[in-house]
C-alpha cells in the first residue's frame, strides 16, 4: 500500500448498522481466524519465561525471534516504569490517577521499540501499530481495563505478524511467550494502579479483566500430550495447581484468581470458571470459548465501538 492510499487509524462503528457490516465482514473472520491460529499452534506445549526464552534463542538472530525479543524488552521497560510511578494517596477505591502518568509514558516509551520491530516498515506504519499497542493498556481518562483492551494486544501482534516480522514456527511463542508476559504486566498494573474493571459483569464475567487466558489456556491443554494430563475437573486441586500452574496458562489464571481473592470461595467469585470443571472435556471448554468470545466480546457493541481500523486491519 502506498502512502497516498493510506488511511487514518480511527474507531469506525458507531451504530448498530456499523457493527452488523463489521461482524458480516472479511476483517470480523480475520481476527477469529487469527485467534484460531494462535490457539491451536499451543495445543500442549508450556509457558515459557522471559529468561528462558531469551536463553534458548542465543543462537538466533533471525527476523521473528528479534521480533519478539524486541516486544518482550519493551514490555519489561514498562514493567519497571510502574516502580518509577508509585500510586498516589487519593480516595476513590478505584482508578489511581497515577496510571495516567504511567500511560503517558508508556505512549513515549514504545515509539523506538515499535519502530526495530517494524524496520522498513516503520515510516508508514509506526503510528497505526502503535495506537494498537498503547490501547492495550486500558483507558487512560476512566483509568480501567477490561476485554476490549485485552483485544487490541491481540490485534497488536496481528499487524506485526502481517508485517511479515514472524515466521510460522514463532506462532506458539506469541502466546506462551510475549501474550503470557503481557498478562503478568497487566495482573501488576491492576493491583498497583487498582484498575477499574470495564464493562465488568461482576460475578456473571469469566473474569474481572480478561478472558483469553482462558481461551488460550483451554486450547494449550487440549491434547494428549503427556505434558497435561489434567482433567476438568481437577483445576482447583492444590496438587495440580502446584505442579501446572507455571506451564499451562489456564491454571496459571486460576491460579492467579485464588490468590486475589483468597476470602471467598471460587464458586462464589468466579461461577463460569466453576461450572466449566463439570464439561468433561478440554476440546469442549475450547470451543465453548471461541463461540462465547465472539457471542459476548466481538460481537458486542460495548466492545466493537472502540475497534480501531485503519490500513492493517481494514473496516471491511
Amino acid at each position: 500500500m502506498s502512502l497516498t492510499e493510506r488511511v487514518e487509524c480511527i474507531a469506525k462503528i458507531t451504530d448498530l448498522t456499523q457493527l452488523n457490516y463489521f461482524i458480516c465482514g472479511k476483517t470480523h473472520s480475520d481476527i477469529i481466524d487469527f485467534i484460531k491460529l494462535l490457539s491451536e499452534s499451543i495445543k500442549g506445549k508450556v509457558l515459557v519465561q522471559q529468561h528462558e526464552y531469551e536463553e534458548m534463542g542465543k543462537e538466533r538472530s533471525d527476523i521473528g525471534f528479534n521480533s519478539i525479543i524486541n516486544i518482550l524488552k519493551l514490555l519489561s521497560k514498562l514493567d519497571s516504569n510502574i516502580d518509577e510511578i508509585p500510586p498516589i494517596k487519593q480516595p476513590m477505591r478505584f482508578g489511581n490517577k497515577a496510571f495516567q502518568t504511567w500511560y503517558d509514558k508508556t505512549n513515549q516509551t514504545c515509539t523506538s521499540y515499535i519502530s526495530n520491530i517494524l524496520k522498513e516498515n516503520s515510516d508508514e506504519y509506526l503510528q497505526e501499530v502503535k495506537s494498537y499497542f498503547v490501547e492495550s493498556f486500558g483507558n487512560r481518562s476512566r483509568v480501567d481495563y477490561g476485554t476490549g483492551h485485552e483485544l487490541n494486544f491481540i490485534l497488536f501482534l496481528m499487524c506485526i505478524h502481517r508485517l511479515g516480522a514472524f515466521q510460522k514456527s514463532d506462532i506458539p511463542d506469541l502466546i506462551l511467550v510475549v501474550f503470557y508476559r503481557y498478562i503478568l504486566l497487566m495482573r501488576r498494573l491492576q493491583s498497583i494502579y487498582l484498575l477499574e474493571p470495564a464493562g465488568s459483569r461482576g460475578v456473571w464475567g469469566l473474569d474481572d479483566y480478561q478472558f483469553l487466558p482462558f481461551l488460550f489456556g483451554s486450547a494449550q491443554l487440549n491434547n494428549s500430550n503427556e505434558l497435561f494430563p489434567v482433567l476438568t475437573n481437577q483445576i482447583l486441586d492444590r496438587s495440580i495447581l502446584e505442579i501446572y500452574s507455571s506451564k499451562s496458562l489456564y491454571i496459571n489464571s486460576i491460579q492467579h484468581i485464588l490468590n486475589m481473592k483468597t476470602n471467598v470461595y471460587f464458586a462464589e467469585c468466579s461461577p463460569i470458571l466453576y461450572s466449566l470443571t463439570s464439561v468433561p472435556t478440554w476440546e469442549k471448554i475450547y470451543s465453548g470459548m471461541i463461540k462465547m468470545y465472539v457471542a459476548e466480546i466481538l460481537n458486542k457493541f460495548p466492545v466493537a465501538q472502540h475497534i480501531l481500523f485503519g490500513n492493517l486491519i481494514p473496516f471491511k
